[in-house]
């Protein structure tokens, strides 16, 4: 990940029956994704959502919103962005999960069973190589942080970067 980096997660939150008292989204996201803001993008209703982050077990964070403060109305109809800030000290897989849940005090159990969703998230990262010198090359192996069509090879084509070589400057491939 390069530094600086931010993931956004885009969550409707929609009351359609009785008043939802003490609504809560959790989101459950890999230690190193930590909350920065949340924005209200769209809404039937004034609304207020805080956020904050909570401690989880070494792996997780855990992200609670409390949509509405106390209550949320029926027929409400909410869109949020949340953000958070993506460590780039953190070793990343290719992809991590993020799960949201939302509950509230009231719900019964039998309108439970839309109120989740896992997010499986691609890590893409930023390549900076230099090469001193090249004779031959046809394609780069074993770079398992690499996205690629197949995980030992690489077409140099598929590769963004930069290449520096002192005799001849820079040149993108």
């Amino acid at each position: 990940m390069k530094p600086g980096a931010q993931l956004d997660v885009t969550a409707v939150v929609e009351n359609q029956a009785e008043i939802g008292h003490k609504p809560v989204l959790s989101i459950y996201s890999p230690s190193g994704i930590t909350f920065r803001k949340v924005s209200v993008v769209k809404s039937n209703r004034t609304i207020t959502v805080i956020c904050e982050d909570r401690l989880g077990n070494n792996a997780t964070t855990r992200t609670v919103c409390n949509v509405g403060h106390t209550a949320i109305r029926e027929q409400t109809k909410v869109t949020l962005v949340v953000t958070f800030d993506v460590s780039d000290a953190e070793s990343w897989n290719e992809s991590f999960l993020i799960h949201l849940l939302l509950s509230s005090e009231n719900e019964q159990a039998s309108t439970q069973h839309d109120n989740n969703i896992s997010l499986n998230v691609t890590v893409r990262y930023r390549v900076n190589l230099a090469i001193r010198s090249v004779k031959s090359v046809g394609y780069v192996t074993s770079l398992p942080w690499l996205n690629s069509r197949s995980r030992n090879h690489a077409p140099i084509s598929e590769w963004n970067g930069t290449v520096h070589n002192p005799k001849f400057g820079e040149s993108g491939l």
